[in-house]
């Protein structure tokens, strides 16, 4: 049948779709990407002005900083003014890495949100 021949090329068509996403992921995602415990880093992504300044108060509370560093966690503002993507480390301060255009985008689209306030883990 009709249906039965179209198979192969609708499966094609997915495996391809799903390659070029892949290869459309965030590349600046892509350094999150890990090879044993040690580098593991787990992330959470901030979107909006309301959303981004509460996640930066939150993280100023008392032993808050130590509790992100324990467990390895970056948090990526995505700020309109100020995007930053902040890793918490244990026995050293938090660095932070000013994000461009690029990166925000880079970002938006692997994670698939659109526009609002919004955070992911």
């Amino acid at each position: 049948t009709l249906l039965a021949a179209n198979i192969p090329d609708l499966m094609l068509f997915k495996l391809l779709s799903f390659m070029l996403v892949n290869l459309a992921m965030s590349q600046y995602l892509s350094q999150y990407r890990y090879t044993n415990w040690n580098t593991k880093r787990r992330l959470v992504i901030v979107q909006g002005g309301n959303m981004v300044e509460e996640a930066r108060r939150a993280t100023e509370a008392e032993g808050m900083q130590c509790q992100l560093a324990t467990r390895n966690i970056n948090i990526i503002y995505l700020s309109e003014d100020q995007p930053q993507d902040v890793a918490f480390y244990l026995n050293r301060g938090a660095e932070v890495k000013h994000l461009d255009n690029a990166d925000v985008e880079n970002v938006k689209s692997a994670v698939g949100r659109g526009s609002g306030d919004w955070a992911i883990l």
